[in-house]
C-alpha cells in the first residue's frame, strides 16, 4: 500500500547481503526469505515481487556459493509455477534465467534443482499460450539426456513422465512430444535410468 517505499528498501538490504554476507547459512536464508516475499506480493504488490525476483535471479542463480545457488533456482521454479494468467511475465523472466545457464553448473547440485524448476514450470505452465512448457521440456531434454552423471539423467527420466503425464491429463500435445524425449532414456547406457524410464 502506501509503505511500498519501506518494503523496496528492505528488498535492496536484503541484495547487499546476497552478495556480501561470508557464511552460506545467511545467503540461503536471504534466498528464502527472498521467495517468501514474492509469493506473500504476486497478487497484491506487483513492483515489490518484481524486484525480489530479479533478486533472486541476479543475487540468486548467479552467486558464488552453489548451495545458494540451487536453492536460488527451486524457488525461481516455485514462483514461475504461480505466476501464471496476468502474471506471465515474470514467470517468464525467471524461465529465461534458469534456461540461460540451461544445466551446464559445474556442480550437480544445481543442475538437479533447475531440473527439477523446469519440470514444475512445464507443470503448471501446459494451458499457458506463451510456449513456456515446451521451452523447458526442450531445454530438460536438449541438454541433460546426455549428461554425464546417471543421476541427473534418471532425475530427467522421472521430470519428463511427470510433465508428459500432466499434459495427457490436459489434453495436450506436448504429452506426445514429451514422451518421445522420454522413450531417449529406454535406451541409456545406465540400467537406472532405463528402469527409471520403464516405469
Amino acid at each position: 500500500g502506501d509503505d511500498v517505499h519501506l518494503a523496496v528498501e528492505c528488498a535492496a538490504a536484503l541484495e547487499h547481503m546476497l552478495w556480501d554476507d561470508r557464511k552460506r547459512i545467511v545467503r540461503r536464508e536471504v534466498v528464502d526469505t527472498l521467495g517468501k516475499v514474492v509469493k506473500a506480493t504476486l497478487q497484491a504488490e506487483g513492483v515489490i515481487a518484481a524486484q525480489c525476483a530479479a533478486t533472486l535471479r541476479e543475487g540468486g542463480l548467479k552467486n558464488s556459493m552453489p548451495r545458494v545457488r540451487a536453492r536460488a533456482a527451486r524457488l525461481l521454479g516455485e514462483i514461475a509455477a504461480l505466476a501464471t494468467g496476468e502474471h506471465i511475465f515474470l514467470a517468464i523472466e525467471c524461465v529465461n534465467s534458469l534456461i540461460e545457464p540451461g544445466l551446464q553448473h559445474r556442480k550437480q547440485v544445481v543442475q538437479r534443482r533447475t531440473v527439477e524448476a523446469l519440470g514444475l514450470i512445464a507443470r503448471s505452465t501446459i494451458n499457458e499460450p506463451m510456449g513456456l512448457a515446451q521451452r523447458c521440456v526442450l531445454t530438460i531434454a536438449q541438454e541433460g539426456l546426455e549428461s554425464r552423471g546417471w543421476k541427473l539423467r534418471r532425475l530427467i527420466a522421472r521430470v519428463l513422465a511427470g510433465v508428459a503425464l500432466a499434459a495427457h491429463r490436459a489434453g495436450s500435445g506436448l504429452g506426445v512430444e514429451t514422451a518421445m524425449w522420454l522413450s531417449q532414456s529406454l535406451g541409456d547406457r545406465h540400467v537406472a535410468v532405463r528402469r527409471a524410464a520403464a516405469n
